[in-house]
């Protein structure tokens, strides 16, 4: 089990080295190409903000959707314990499903603060791009 989790660690690392990598590397960069054509078409400033933008939105996402799923979980099997046996298990099951249901809550509204900031981004860029 130890073995799995390191070895995903390590390919988590090795991916996000390779996106930087690739985002940030200088085309023909020792080449000798003339610096006219080294310039690519796109910013690398705008292409690493733009990935880590998707990276932050990503990892939100994914746990939003952790957290409610283990809200769901503890929900139900609170709900059962406390008509059932242990009420004292149950109780403590409905506490934690209301704690991970309030960070779900915490996750979403920084879904909807960065999904906010990229719409108003992108507005921006469109207004300086009809100006210019």
């Amino acid at each position: 089990m130890p073995w799995t989790l390191l070895a995903r660690m390590l390919i988590r690392v090795l991916a996000g080295m390779f996106i930087w990598r690739t985002a940030t590397g200088r085309r023909a960069a020792g080449r000798g190409v003339p610096a006219a054509a080294e310039r690519s078409r796109l910013d690398p400033g705008a292409t690493i903000n733009s990935i880590r933008e998707g990276a932050r939105l990503g990892w939100r996402l994914v746990s939003l959707i952790v957290f409610v799923a283990a809200a769901a979980m503890l929900l139900s099997a609170g709900t059962t314990l406390t008509v059932l046996s242990p009420r004292w298990l149950g109780i403590t099951l409905l506490v934690l499903a209301l704690a991970a249901a309030v960070v779900a809550v915490i996750d979403l509204r920084g879904v909807l603060r960065i999904l906010q900031a990229r719409r108003r981004r992108r507005e921006d860029q469109s207004l300086r791009a009809r100006v210019s």
